[in-house]
């Protein structure tokens, strides 16, 4: 009785071990398969390896996925990725919120951002430009940090915020 559990044992064991190699073998092929294919060599050799009773073959070459095409500058890329601007963009966007302040001195972020249709992602750049050029006057922090045109009247006690 103990000798016919430890020939079953060993029989399982063994036949464990060869599926574990053979497994590996096939996927170790299909890794090779990939590599070359992505490569662009020659078409992978397609490797067979027997089991008992039943033949695995590695998988068949399949075509990689076409690379997605870039948007133009300047547009919005149709798979929600971030564009980068021109400076001609972000000078053009900094002009139009210089405009805005002079008309309208005393105008918190919110309040320029809202009139113009400037989104959040397209402020920091061109608000930037402004400030480093020293075209553009802010007073205060964060949400109530309120901006003039540099040399208005306007702008009383003036406090420049220095960026980061």
């Amino acid at each position: 009785m103990v000798r016919a559990h430890m020939t079953l044992q060993a029989d399982i064991q063994s036949l464990v071990s060869k599926f574990a190699n053979d497994l590996e073998a096939l996927v170790r092929s299909a890794a090779v398969g990939a590599v070359r294919s992505a490569l662009g060599s020659e078409a992978a050799p397609r490797l067979t390896v027997a089991v008992k009773r039943s033949v695995a073959k590695a998988a068949p070459k399949t075509k990689l996925a076409p690379k997605a095409k870039l948007a133009p500058r300047g547009k919005p890329a149709s798979s929600g990725k971030r564009i980068r601007r021109t400076p001609e963009q972000l000078a053009a966007t900094a002009d139009q919120i210089a405009a805005y302040v002079k008309a309208n001195p005393n105008s918190r972020a919110e309040q320029i951002k809202k009139a113009l249709g400037i989104a959040n992602n397209q402020w920091q750049g061109p608000l930037g430009l402004l400030l480093d050029g020293k075209r553009l006057l802010a007073r205060g922090e964060k949400r109530a940090t309120t901006y003039n045109i540099a040399g208005a009247s306007s702008a009383g006690n003036v406090v420049l915020l220095k960026r980061k």
